[in-house]
This record gives structure tokens, sequence and C-alpha cells, in this order.
């Protein structure tokens, strides 16, 4: 039973690693979306517009998520050490 959880804890500790990566990819996505409403002010649909957005919250909710994950490794990191004497 013990394994399975140590498993399931590495599965969470890999997809929490690929978060900040797939921050990035929004960000990237993001920024290319607003070259193209930059260089073509009238010909972009409403659509598009909302995908932008769409990518924009995503990429911002990531955040939160990645910090909070930092936070508590770093009070769980801090439990395991010895004070020095």
């Amino acid at each position: 039973m013990a394994n399975r959880g140590k498993q399931e804890n590495l599965i969470f500790y890999k997809l929490l690693l690929f978060l900040p990566f797939l921050a990035g990819i929004f960000d990237w996505i993001e920024n290319t979306l607003e070259l193209f409403f930059i260089n073509n002010p009238t010909e972009f649909s409403n659509i598009l517009f909302f995908i932008h957005s769409l990518i924009a919250s995503l990429k911002w909710l990531i955040l939160p998520i990645v910090v909070g994950f930092l936070i508590k490794l770093s009070f769980k990191g801090n439990a395991n050490t010895q004070p020095i004497s």
C-alpha cells in the first residue's frame, strides 16, 4: 500500500514539474496572437480574441498552483531538517 502512495506522489510531482513549461508555451502562443492582432488590427475575429483570452487566463491560473506547490515543498523541507546545535 505504501508503495502505491509513493508512485501516486511521483506522478503528481512529475505533472507539477511540467506546469511551468506549459505556462511558457501558453505565453508564447499568447504573444504570437498579440503580434497578429497588432499587425492586423481589423482582421481578427471575436473567436480568435476569445482563444487569446482563454490562453492568457490558463497561463495565469498555473502561477498560483506552482507557487503554492513551492511553498508546500519549502515547509516540507524545513520540517525534515535538524536544528543546528
